[in-house]
C-alpha cells in the first residue's frame, strides 16, 4: 500500500522517485502523483516472476492433475419436445388509446415454442378480445 484516499488509484506507475496514477473525476480521469515513501520495499527480478494467484485454487497440490480425474458416464435419452411446452414467464400491461391489453408470455425450455395470451378491451366499442398468438423457431420434427 503505497498511497492512500478515498477512491481507487489506477493505471498506477513509477517515474523516477513518485508514484504516478489515474484516478476518477466528475471531469473524467485526473493524473495524481506522490513521493514514494523511503521506506518502501524494493522488488527483485525473481520477485516480480513469481505467479501468485489471488484466490487459492482448489485442490490446487503439486501432486494433482485436472486430466487425471475420474469421469463419469450418463445415460443418454432423446429429448422429448413436447416436454414443458408451455412455461409462462411474464406478463405485460399494454395501453393503446383505445384499447387496454394484457398479455402473458411463455417459451417451452428450448425456446423453440413461444406463445402469447392476451385479453384486450376497446373502449370506444365496448368490446372485449381474447387471444392467442403461437411461433415455432425450427424446432418441432
Amino acid at each position: 500500500q503505497l498511497a492512500s484516499g478515498e477512491t481507487g488509484k489506477y493505471y498506477p506507475s513509477v517515474y523516477k522517485d513518485s508514484l504516478v496514477w489515474s484516478a476518477f473525476t466528475s471531469n473524467g480521469l485526473l493524473m495524481q502523483t506522490e513521493k514514494l515513501p523511503a521506506n518502501t520495499n524494493v522488488v527483485t527480478d525473481n520477485e516480480w516472476k513469481q505467479v501468485s494467484l489471488p484466490y487459492a485454487v482448489a485442490d490446487a497440490t503439486p501432486t494433482s492433475n485436472v486430466l487425471n480425474t475420474k469421469t463419469r458416464s450418463f445415460p443418454e435419452s432423446k429429448y422429448k419436445q413436447g416436454a414443458h411446452l408451455f412455461n409462462f414467464h411474464s406478463w405485460r400491461p399494454d395501453y393503446s388509446d383505445p384499447e387496454f391489453t394484457m398479455s402473458l408470455f411463455s417459451d417451452n425450455v428450448m425456446n423453440t415454442f413461444s406463445n402469447q395470451i392476451y385479453y384486450r378491451y376497446n373502449q370506444n366499442e365496448t368490446s372485449h378480445a381474447f387471444g392467442f398468438n403461437s411461433s415455432t423457431e425450427g424446432g418441432f420434427q
